[in-house]
C-alpha cells in the first residue's frame, strides 16, 4: 500500500477493516473529502449549517469568509425513528483535519459527532459505478438475485446475488454492496483514492 499521508493512512485502514481484505493503493490527489456530521437537529437548515458550525466552533480560527468557502453542505440524512439528521458537508483537507480531530462540534443545543465518510454511488438500474440510472444504457438487473427478467421488488428468489460480480464472472454469493463483495470494495478504494485527505492544504 503507497500513500501520501498519515490521514489517508487512517481512512485507508478504516476501508481496509470494514471490507475484512487487502487493498493496494497507489497515490491519493483530488477531490475534497467529505465528512458526515452525526445527530443534527432535524428542524436545522441545510444552507445555515456551514455558518453554524464556524460561529459555534471555529470562529477563532477561521475568518468566516475563508470557512464559508471550504464547507459546502452537499446533502442530508433523515434518520429514521428520531427528531434528528445527519449531514454531509463538503470540506477542504484542512477544515476536513480540524472537524476530525474535535470528533464533536456544536449546531443549536446538540452536540454532534464528526466523522469521515466515504461515499459510493451505485446506479438505480444496473447496481453498476461510475454512472447514475439517467445515464445507463445496461439493461435493468435484480439488485437482489442479479437477474434481467425482473426487479428487486417483484423478485420471489431465496437466493442472493451480486449483479456485478455475476458480470465479471466472480463468485456472486453475496448482496451487492456487502462487505465482502470485491467489486463494491474495489469502488471504494477507489473513492478514497481520489479524493485529498492531507491536511496540509486549505
Amino acid at each position: 500500500m503507497e500513500i501520501n499521508s498519515e490521514d489517508e493512512g487512517k481512512v485507508l485502514d478504516l476501508v481496509k477493516n470494514s471490507m475484512g481484505g487487502d487493498v493496494e493503493v497507489k497515490g491519493v490527489k483530488g477531490i475534497n473529502p467529505l465528512v458526515r456530521v452525526v445527530g443534527v437537529d432535524e428542524d436545522e437548515k441545510d444552507e445555515s449549517i456551514c455558518e453554524e458550525i464556524w460561529a459555534r466552533n471555529f470562529e477563532s480560527s477561521y475568518k468566516k469568509e475563508e470557512w464559508m468557502e471550504n464547507v459546502k453542505v452537499v446533502g442530508s440524512m433523515k434518520v429514521r425513528n428520531a427528531r434528528e439528521k445527519t449531514v454531509l458537508p463538503r470540506v477542504s483537507s484542512r477544515v476536513r483535519g480540524d472537524m476530525i480531530e474535535r470528533e464533536n462540534v456544536y449546531i443549536g443545543w446538540r452536540r454532534s459527532v464528526v466523522k469521515d465518510y466515504v461515499e459510493v454511488y451505485m446506479c438505480y438500474k444496473c447496481c453498476g459505478y461510475g454512472h447514475s440510472g439517467k445515464e445507463c444504457k445496461r439493461e435493468a438487473v435484480c439488485h437482489k438475485c442479479g437477474e434481467k427478467r425482473h426487479l428487486r421488488k417483484d423478485c420471489k428468489s431465496e437466493v442472493t446475488r451480486c449483479p456485478n460480480c455475476i458480470r465479471g464472472k466472480q463468485p456472486a454469493e453475496h448482496a451487492v454492496n456487502s462487505k465482502g463483495c470485491p467489486i463494491f470494495e474495489r469502488e471504494m478504494v477507489y473513492q478514497v483514492r481520489k479524493t485529498e485527505w492531507s491536511t496540509n492544504e486549505v
